[in-house]
């Protein structure tokens, strides 16, 4: 039986920008066994955007947390969609 990661289902999780989202996302990636593959990959590929082995990428870095002025513009483009 083939094990699924905890990243395996719907990918809005690893892609939120709400901090209690990208805390979330991060805690179920420390029950992955994949985790360091994932970050390596996520490192190597220089990532643009979510949460990949533990860590939250914008523009290719790892942050502590989104800047505002990200997060302002995504809920914008969101509300712009409703």
């Amino acid at each position: 039986m083939e094990s699924r990661t905890p990243c395996s289902g719907d990918p809005s999780l690893w892609f939120a920008v709400e901090d209690s989202a990208v805390a979330e996302a991060k805690a179920l990636c420390m029950t992955c066994n994949e985790r360091g593959e994932c970050l390596r990959g996520a490192i190597d590929r220089s990532e643009p955007w979510g949460v990949w082995g533990g860590e939250l990428f914008h523009r290719g870095a790892i942050v502590a947390r989104l800047p505002r002025q990200t997060v302002a513009l995504r809920f914008a483009q969101l509300a712009s969609q409703s």
